[in-house]
């Protein structure tokens, strides 16, 4: 049988147990961390400043804070957070620099964005995506070249940081670098092959791999030759002609139809075989030693093939499901060739 509490003891139970049931500070910010990765910027801002009030000096959440107040599209308030979290050294400077810098750029106040990224990367040179992000400020004024130089930075930081491949083969291809444009797509597609950049990237690989070429059928074939190619990065004309001459050569009929996967496969299989063959013409510079060692080295370990079809399955050309069913073991290679790739 059991007898009711005194009433005393319930009211004296009651805010025991309710205490008892209130989340932890971590559980708080987990859900915080949740509600913006679901879009709730205002849900997670909320949580951030209730844990603020207990523990104001948490760099932590006050970087969180700052991070979802950006992603809400709250730039006057991200500037006055981002400079006030920049003016303190430690582990998170260089982060507030960036989110300052992009809160200024998304109010088009440029030359204030590239002072703030500038500041973060004398913080911290080895963090890629301040570099990546001050790309981005300067291309989005047209200046390619500091734009290109930065990329650069980004990826000599870290060589697979997918977002700087993405951006310096944006930047080869509106600034007329052909050969290093589909260099860095290629690289690019090696780290990011889901999502709609990666189909855009494969769209810009291809047309770069054909556009040395026009016609529709033997008959009618051109090649494209540019005399004013530029050079500064490194002379790949004769890689040009030998590319253009592959892709009009693939147009000739032959004995057995191919796929449309088959045909863009095979010259960019070529491409990159040809490349590895020249490899002792392109030992200098930026592409010299960032992006030929990686096509060496993926032709020697005989990927070309796997590697032609996956950069262009984005394309979802037809053929391409067929061979990548029929060739699971080499792709299965090829994937675990380029997880390991680079990895110090």
């Amino acid at each position: 049988m059991k007898l009711p509490l005194p009433a005393a003891l319930v009211l004296v139970l009651w805010p025991l147990s309710a205490a008892a049931q209130e989340p932890s500070p971590d559980a708080l910010y987990q859900r915080a961390l949740a509600l913006h990765d679901s879009g709730d910027y205002s849900g997670a801002i909320a949580i951030y400043k209730e844990l603020l009030k207990t523990a104001p000096e948490n760099e932590t959440v006050r970087y969180e804070l700052t991070y979802s107040t950006l992603a809400k599209g709250d730039t006057t308030e991200t500037i006055r957070l981002a400079t006030e979290g920049a003016r303190k050294p430690g582990p998170t400077q260089v982060r507030y620099f960036e989110l300052l810098g992009n809160a200024y750029d998304a109010e088009h106040r440029t030359k204030e964005a590239v002072e703030a990224f500038k500041r973060g990367i004398k913080v911290d040179p080895s963090y890629a995506p301040i570099h990546f992000n001050l790309g981005v400020a300067y291309g989005g004024q047209q200046k390619l070249k500091d734009a290109r130089e930065a990329f650069e930075d980004a990826i000599a930081a870290d060589p697979r940081y997918a977002s700087a491949q993405w951006g310096i083969a944006a930047v080869y291809a509106a600034d007329g670098y052909r050969i290093p444009a589909i260099l860095a797509y290629g690289r690019f597609l090696s780290l990011e092959r889901t999502t709609q950049r990666s189909a855009a990237a494969a769209k810009g690989l291809r047309e770069l791999v054909t556009a040395g070429v026009t016609g529709t059928s033997p008959e009618n074939l051109q090649l494209l030759i540019n005399p004013d190619t530029k050079k500064d990065l490194g002379d790949f004309s004769v890689l040009e002609l030998m590319l253009s001459l592959a892709v009009a050569g693939n147009q000739l009929k032959d004995a057995a139809p191919k796929s449309d996967a088959e045909r863009a496969a095979d010259v960019f299989a070529l491409f990159m075989s040809m490349l590895a063959e020249k490899a002792g013409d392109y030992k200098r510079g930026f592409i010299g030693k960032t992006y030929i060692p990686f096509y060496v080295e993926l032709v020697k370990a005989g990927h070309a093939t796997p590697f032609a079809y996956v950069t262009l399955a984005p394309l979802k050309m037809t053929g391409t499901n067929e061979w990548l069913a029929g060739h699971r073991a080499e792709v299965a290679a090829l994937e675990q060739w380029l997880r390991a790739y680079g990895v110090k």
